[in-house]
């Protein structure tokens, strides 16, 4: 059965986009990944923080990169890496006496198989390590792991199911424990498509000719919504709104399952599109808002935990991506 689009079999249990990694998989068609290199940065404005007069920017950057490194008609084996670079203008002190650290990073890489069962149907697993901190990979307090495993199969052309069961110690909620999930994708149409599962879902719906809608959540730590208009050819003006969180695990916190969060929301336009066939880019500007850092074991526990807030500020930034090979 062929399948001209993606669908998610994966639940992205990291609301850190940084840390999040596209696992969609083009079903039916296993052995046809491409490289894909994905390079992001942006800028927020210089604002005071917590009242103080003192300002601070922040200014990040990323990369990624996943390759099939080896691959036939139903197998294929991958190797994803990932590189993060956050920034401050200055170090702001936390409400506990500590202080957030005016650089951390987040770096990793991961492995991932594939296997086409039949028509329709296929198992997969992922694991991924790496370092989320400011001193990247000087203890195992600053690691990261995580993995999960699959399996998916197509009850017709429109319908595909997706179980799995995923662990991780970096969620913004119940780390180190192994958690089932399911995925339902229904394709409608061409012009609709809706993934929703246990804790997320997502919707891609062109509902005029130049016009169309996509939604993304995983409730309630991550929402991400944009509605698009097609200018020239395969061009598009957006407007976006976005609430997300970033996690760190700061070298010299005094509890091991704290984590330091960077919570955030914004509003912006955009404009992307292709630049040649393999080579695309997306430009955004917007404000950033409801900005602050708190250490806390869960996203759940921030009302409780002392915070550094940031006053709202002008950003812009730009995604480079890029895919070669079959």
């Amino acid at each position: 059965m062929k399948i001209a689009m993606r669908i998610f079999v994966m639940i992205c249990l990291v609301a850190s986009s940084a840390q999040a990694l596209d696992f969609s998989l083009p079903m039916g068609q296993v052995g046809s990944r491409k490289t894909r290199v994905l390079y992001r940065g942006s800028f927020q404005g210089n604002e005071h923080y917590s009242g103080r007069t003192e300002k601070t920017s922040v200014y990040q950057q990323g990369l990624g990169l996943v390759i099939p490194v080896a691959k036939t008609a139903k197998d294929t084996w991958t190797l994803s890496l990932r590189g993060q670079r956050f920034a401050l203008s200055g170090a702001a002190p936390l409400a506990v006496a500590s202080m957030i650290p005016d650089r951390m990073y987040n770096v990793g890489m991961g492995v991932g198989y594939a296997h086409q069962i039949k028509t329709g149907r296929f198992w997969g697993m992922n694991a991924d390590y790496g370092s989320a901190s400011d001193h990247p990979f000087t203890s195992t307090r600053v690691n990261t792991m995580g993995a999960t495993t699959m399996y998916g199969w197509s009850k017709s052309a429109q319908e595909h199911w997706t179980l799995l069961v995923n662990y991780s110690n970096n969620r913004p909620f119940l780390n180190n424990i192994p958690l089932p999930g399911f995925a339902y994708t229904y394709i409608a149409s061409p012009n609709f498509r809706i993934t929703a599962g246990a804790p997320f879902a997502l919707v891609a719906w062109k509902f005029a000719p130049l016009w169309s809608l996509d939604f993304f959540t995983i409730a309630p730590w991550t929402v991400r919504t944009a509605i698009g208009y097609q200018v020239a050819g395969f061009y598009q003006l957006y407007g976006a709104g976005e609430f997300d969180q970033q996690m760190f695990l700061r070298r010299d916190r005094a509890v091991r399952k704290e984590r330091l969060f960077y919570d955030e929301k914004k509003l912006s336009i955009g404009f992307k599109g292709p630049v040649t066939r393999e080579l695309g880019f997306d430009f955004n500007a917007g404000y950033a808002f409801a900005r602050s850092f708190f250490e806390a074991e869960q996203y759940r526990d921030r009302r409780k935990a002392p915070r550094t807030r940031l006053d709202s500020a002008w950003f812009a930034g730009l995604s480079v991506s890029m895919s070669f090979g079959e």
